[in-house]
């Protein structure tokens, strides 16, 4: 893997992780003790942290390092998930086993219509 260590790419794992996690910037600078000014920085693609901070952020985040720097494509892919699959799967793990084996069916019939999922 390439990973594109701009600030505007890591702008866009990190806002994707911050959605993700429902952290506001200000949630984001009380949990990662990183200020306020500095996660603004990041979010809007001006600055990049220094290592100490993207470890700080991942952590917050409950991601890896390697996903905010786009080193961890699993990850990544993780992260990337479009929050409405992320409440999906938060219902289906609460399902009785029956009910979940008609939900697996459902998304295997929607799985051979399914269009071109949109970028992360």
């Amino acid at each position: 893997m390439n990973p594109d260590l701009t600030p505007d790419a890591f702008s866009e794992r990190l806002t994707i992780a911050m959605d993700l996690r429902k952290l506001s910037q200000a949630g984001l600078a009380d949990q990662s003790g990183i200020h306020a000014t500095q996660i603004s920085h990041y979010v809007i693609g001006t600055r990049l942290p220094s290592a100490r901070n993207v470890v700080r952020l991942a952590r917050a985040l409950e991601v890896s390092a390697d996903a905010l720097l786009g080193l961890d494509s699993e990850t990544l892919d993780r992260v990337c998930l479009p929050s409405r699959l992320v409440m999906l799967l938060d219902i289906a793990a609460q399902l009785p086993h029956a009910q979940l084996g008609v939900l697996l069916g459902i998304a295997a019939l929607l799985a051979e219509k399914k269009e071109e999922a949109p970028p992360c």
